[in-house]
């Protein structure tokens, strides 16, 4: 039997371990804000975390890290089209 986070530590040391903080609908709310803005300070700040601890789980958690990576290119390819547009953001 084959354990997902296998090698990493259990509990409080387990750096991928759900915080109650953490959830499902602020994940999708930061992704949301990141992909109108680009904008991580201000995706963390709607979500009511520090920015720096999201920065922590975008390198801990490579799925987290693609959506975001993602959601910032889709920001910029909206920013683009409005500049091309000659509308500002």
């Amino acid at each position: 039997m084959s354990r997902k986070n296998e090698g990493l530590p259990t509990g409080q040391d387990n750096p991928l371990r759900q915080s109650p903080r953490w959830t499902a609908a602020r994940r999708e709310t930061y992704l949301a804000v990141l992909r109108e803005t680009g904008n991580q300070r201000a995706a963390a700040e709607a979500i009511g975390m520090d920015r720096t601890t999201l920065q922590r789980r975008r390198r801990l958690d490579a799925a987290f890290d693609r959506a975001c990576r993602e959601a910032i290119a889709a920001a910029d390819a909206r920013l683009e089209v409005l500049r091309a547009r000659g509308q500002s953001p």
